[in-house]
């Protein structure tokens, strides 16, 4: 099985790929990862899940937001 990691995060619990990630599961047998921004806001060890999220993922998916891309870029 395909695992793909979606890139964007979901925003106030509501999955907006929900559509895109059944015909993929349904087409082709893909797993999905997608992480929640919310979540990120109140655990220090958060960038570490983004990291093994991205090092287990076969395939890595990104619909525009590029959100983890910024995230850990400092000043």
């Amino acid at each position: 099985m395909t695992n793909a990691l979606i890139l964007d995060p979901i925003h106030r619990n509501v999955d907006d790929l929900t559509g895109f990630k059944h015909k993929a599961r349904q087409l082709h047998g893909w797993s999905f990862t997608r992480l929640s921004f919310e979540a990120s806001q109140s655990n220090v060890a958060y960038l570490k899940e983004v990291h093994t999220a991205v090092e287990r993922a076969d395939v890595i998916l990104c619909f525009g937001d590029y959100f983890w891309f910024r995230y850990n870029r400092g000043p």
